[in-house]
């Protein structure tokens, strides 16, 4: 039985999650191995930082899809690029119309091509 006064993290993953963060991991191995030939000082994230930079994407609420096609978690890439991939990110999704894809400009000009 849970106890409701416990603490908690911010985020709740399910067993899916995990899976998902995990197999991306395996994903990135390949490239990080080849990496660590060409560049070894370069490379100096693991799993474990790998899965914490996950968390923090997932709770400004971007999606795993978006994490993947993107490159947001890519371990050869430092903290600053990949916090600057972010914001653009963020900016990017901010500025369009929830729900639908569309930004405003380019609904604006839909609508003057129609009238």
């Amino acid at each position: 039985m849970m106890n409701a006064n416990a603490p908690r993290s911010k985020i709740v993953l399910t067993e899916g999650t995990r899976k998902k963060i995990a197999n991306r991991w395996e994903e990135l191995q390949p490239r990080l191995k080849l990496e660590t030939q060409v560049r070894p000082s370069h490379i100096f994230y693991d799993r474990e930082w790998h899965y914490n930079w996950i968390l923090e994407l997932l709770a400004k609420n971007i999606l795993m899809r978006d994490i993947r096609r993107l490159d947001l978690d890519d371990p050869r890439c430092t903290r600053s690029i990949l916090e600057l991939r972010v914001r653009k990110f963020v900016e990017k999704r901010a500025r369009r119309k929830p729900g639908t894809g569309i930004t405003a400009s380019s609904k604006k000009s839909l609508l003057r091509r129609v009238n």
